[in-house]
């Protein structure tokens, strides 16, 4: 991987190397940038500025919004197989990951990402809520 743009000890970007190598084994389909931009949200998570409930919006000011098409690339899985592990038609399951504009039952969001092998901790990163005035 190519590291002269930013700054990084050596030993870092010998370290990354390493790691990609040996995921890249497991997902032949990883690319050096879905690795790097995976590894960057790891490290910025920490950063993230936590919202508080004090802000909500109303149901019809929000939309939700998911990370399904990325998550099913990262992660190898073809939207095939996870439509039928969840028992949905693919078409509906291309319709979500494009974030086609539906009220997704939260059933069906975590049986998607069980299916992907997303981890639980961070369903919030998969599916989350934004608001309507951004589309």
């Amino acid at each position: 991987m190519d590291f002269s743009l930013i700054k990084i000890p050596k030993d870092m970007e010998e370290v990354l190397n390493i790691i990609y190598l040996k995921a890249k084994k497991l997902n032949p389909g990883l690319t050096e940038s879905l690795f790097l931009q995976r590894i960057l949200e790891e490290w910025l998570e920490p950063y993230k500025r936590e919202t508080s409930g004090s802000n909500q919006l109303p149901r019809s000011k929000v939309v939700l919004r998911n990370k399904v098409k990325a998550a099913l690339e990262f992660y190898g899985k073809a939207q095939k197989q996870v439509a039928r592990d969840v028992g949905i038609d693919r078409s509906y399951l291309c319709q979500i990951a494009n974030n086609a504009p539906h009220d997704l039952s939260v059933k069906i969001a975590f049986l998607i990402a069980d299916s992907i092998g997303y981890p639980k901790e961070k369903f919030r990163e998969l599916f989350y809520l934004e608001s309507a005035e951004q589309e």
